[in-house]
C-alpha cells in the first residue's frame, strides 16, 4: 500500500490477503498521513510497493509464488522463510552462480536474486538445500559452515559475491550539485574517491544508506542494498532538477561484485598490482587489470569492518576473473563465503544494514553515524532536522547486546524482534542478531530508549544511562541478561591496518581518541 513509483499522486491501499477489515483502522490512518502529511509515524517498509521490482508484476511469476505465499498467512514464521521460498526460483542470477553451485552453495532470493547464504561441507553434502532450513527457532543446521567461512574472512581471506547489490551511474554536468543536495556526507572529492553516506528525508531519517563512487569529475556510481534497486531509483528521479543536466542509468544487472575479504586480502589482490595502503589507501577505486581482463573497478572498501576490495568486474569478464581469483588464492587458503558470514561479521562489528536494523524512521545520530554527516558542506535534504536534533539530543539509541548465561545448543537462538528490557522495563527491539564466533557469544543489534515505567514518558537518553543500566533480551520467554555496547566492540586484531571507520562508529559518544589510541597500539604490537 501506500504511493504508488508509477505514477505521481496515486496511492494504493490493496492485497490485504483477507486483513482487510482487522487492519482497516490502521491502515487507514498511515494511507491518511502519507496524502496529507507526506509521511507516516511510522516506518511501512513491508508495506511499501517499491520493495518489488518489474519482475514481481510478471503474471507467471505471481501464480507460481502466490501458492506458496498464501500459506505463510497461517503459518509459523520460522527463520528466512522467504529468502528460501520454494517456487519461482533462479530467475535472477549472477555468471557465477553454477560455479558457486558445483562448489556447495545453498542459495537464498533476495530480490528475485539468488545469493550464496553458505557453502555446505563435506559432511553436510549428503542434505538438500532445503533441509538446512528446518522448522526451528534452535541452533541452524548451517551453524557449522558458516562458522568456518566467517574464520577464513576474519583471519585468512574470503570470497563473497555482492553482485545483488543495487547500482546506478549518475552523469552531467551538475552531478556533484545534484548529490551534495541529496546525501548528508560530502561527496565532492577527488576523482578516486569512495563515500559510505545517507540520503535522508525531511526529517532526517535514512531513505538510503549507500556507498558513492566518484569514477570521473561528473560521474558517479552509487551503490546500495539490494532491497533499494526500485526505492533508491525513485529518490534519485524525484529529485532531479528541472531544467535538467542530469543522467541516471541504473546498472545493477550489468556488472558481477565480487569482494575479497580478510587480513590477507592485500597479499592476494597485490598479484595484480600494487595494493599497499601508500598505493591504495582506505576509501579509494582504481580501476585494475586482472589477468587478460582490463579496467576492473577496484574499491577499497568492505561492508564489514574487515580489510578488503570489492570488484566491478562487467559481466562478460565475470567467470575469468573469478577463476583468476581463485587460482592466485590457493596461496592464500581463499575460502567461498556467503551471505551469512558477511552477516555474522558485520553484526559482531556492530555495523547497522539498511532495511534489516535503519530506516526512514532512522537517524545518523540515534545509530552512531553523526561522523559521517558534513553540515559544513551546506544544504541537503533533513539538514534542519538534524541541525535540531544535535543540538537537542536523541531519545533512542542503537545499541548491541551480548547475551549472558545463553546455551547455544540447547536455548532458543535470537532471530530479530525480541523485546529488550532495561531494568527490569520494556525498552525497545532487537533488529539484526547472530552467533559471533570471535566474542563466542550471541549478539543481538538493536534500538533502546529510556521510558518511564510510571507515566510511559519518553525521557532523555544519555551515553551514562545506557552504560549504568542492566539490560536483558527476551528470548522465547525468558530473559537473558546482557552485556551492552555503544560502540564497536574491540575485537582482537589481526593485521596492522584496521578498517578506518571501526574507531568512528560511536552511537552515544564523541569521544574517539581512547578507541583510536587502543587501535594504534595494537597496530605498533603487531
Amino acid at each position: 500500500m501506500l504511493d504508488s513509483f508509477q505514477v505521481k499522486n496515486y496511492y494504493i491501499a490493496a492485497g490485504m490477503n483477507a486483513k482487510g477489515t482487522a487492519a482497516a483502522l490502521g491502515l487507514g490512518r498511515l494511507l491518511a498521513d502519507k496524502v496529507t502529511k507526506g509521511s507516516t509515524e511510522f516506518e511501512t517498509w513491508e508495506l511499501d510497493p517499491r520493495r518489488f521490482l518489474d519482475m514481481h508484476n510478471n503474471r507467471d511469476f505471481v501464480k507460481a509464488r502466490i501458492k506458496e505465499t498464501s500459506s505463510w498467512v497461517f503459518a509459523i514464521n520460522y527463520p528466512y522463510r522467504e529468502d528460501t521460498a520454494r517456487t519461482a526460483r533462479k530467475v535472477r542470477t549472477s555468471p557465477l552462480y553454477s560455479s558457486f553451485k558445483a562448489q556447495g552453495a545453498v542459495f537464498g532470493q533476495f530480490m528475485g536474486y539468488e545469493r550464496p547464504l553458505f557453502f555446505v561441507t563435506d559432511q553436510m553434502n549428503a542434505l538438500p538445500d532445503l533441509d538446512f532450513f528446518p522448522a526451528t527457532f534452535g541452533k541452524p543446521a548451517w551453524h557449522s559452515a558458516v562458522e568456518a567461512e566467517y574464520h577464513a574472512c576474519r583471519h585468512g581471506t574470503g570470497l563473497i559475491d555482492l553482485s545483488s547489490f543495487s547500482k546506478f551511474e549518475i552523469k552531467g554536468k551538475k552531478a556533484v550539485e545534484y548529490l551534495q543536495y541529496l546525501c548528508s556526507n560530502d561527496v565532492n572529492v577527488p576523482v578516486g574517491g569512495v563515500v559510505h553516506t545517507g540520503m535522508h528525508n525531511e526529517r532526517g531519517g535514512y531513505e538510503n544508506d549507500c556507498t558513492v563512487a566518484r569514477l570521473q569529475e561528473n560521474l558517479f556510481l552509487v551503490v546500495a542494498p539490494t532491497t533499494q534497486q526500485t526505492r533508491c531509483r525513485k529518490w534519485l528521479n524525484r529529485h532531479l532538477p528541472k531544467e535538467g543536466g542530469i543522467g541516471i542509468a541504473d546498472v545493477t544487472s550489468s556488472y558481477t561484485v565480487i569482494n575479497i575479504i580478510g587480513p590477507l586480502a592485500r597479499d592476494l589482490m597485490n598479484n595484480f598490482g600494487d595494493m599497499s595502503q601508500a598505493a591504495f589507501p582506505f576509501f579509494t577505486c582504481q580501476t585494475i587489470n586482472i589477468g587478460y581482463a582490463s579496467n576492473i573497478l577496484a574499491m577499497n572498501i568492505t561492508h564489514t569492518g574487515e580489510t578488503g576490495w570489492a570488484l566491478y568486474i562487467p559481466n562478460e569478464y565475470a567467470l575469468y576473473v573469478y577463476e583468476c581469483l581463485t587460482k592466485a588464492g590457493k596461496d592464500y587458503s581463499l575460502t567461498l563465503a556467503g551471505h551469512f558470514a558477511m552477516r555474522t561479521l558485520r553484526i559482531e562489528r556492530f555495523y547497522a544494514f539498511w532495511g534489516q536494523d535503519i530506516d526512514s524512521t532512522t537517524t545518523p545520530f540515534e545509530c552512531g553515524r553523526a561522523f559521517r554527516v558534513k553540515f559544513e558542506k551546506g544544504n541537503f535534504i533533513g539538514r534542519d532536522a538534524l541541525l535540531k536534533q544535535q543540538t537537542a539530543g536523541v531519545t533512542r539509541s542503537y545499541v548491541q547486546l551480548l547475551l549472558e548465561d545463553h546455551d547455544m545448543d540447547t536455548d532458543p537462538w535470537p532471530w530479530g524482534g525480541e523485546p529488550i528490557f532495561c531494568n527490569g522495563n520494556f525498552a525497545g527491539r532487537t533488529t539484526t542478531t547472530g552467533y559471533g564466533y570471535t566474542l563466542g557469544q550471541q549478539v543481538c543489534l538493536g534500538f533502546v530508549k529510556n521510558i518511564d515505567p510510571a507515566t510511559k514518558t519518553i525521557l532523555p537518553l544519555t551515553s551514562d544511562w545506557i552504560q549504568n543500566s542492566k539490560f536483558e533480551v527476551e528470548v522465547a520467554g525468558r530473559r537473558f541478561p546482557a552485556k551492552v555496547n555503544v560502540r564497536s566492540p574491540r575485537l582482537p586484531a589481526v593485521v596492522a591496518f584496521e578498517h578506518p571507520e571501526v574507531v568512528k562508529y560511536v552511537t552515544t559518544q564523541d569521544d574517539e581518541t581512547g578507541v583510536k589510541k587502543f587501535v594504534k597500539k595494537m597496530a605498533m604490537e603487531i
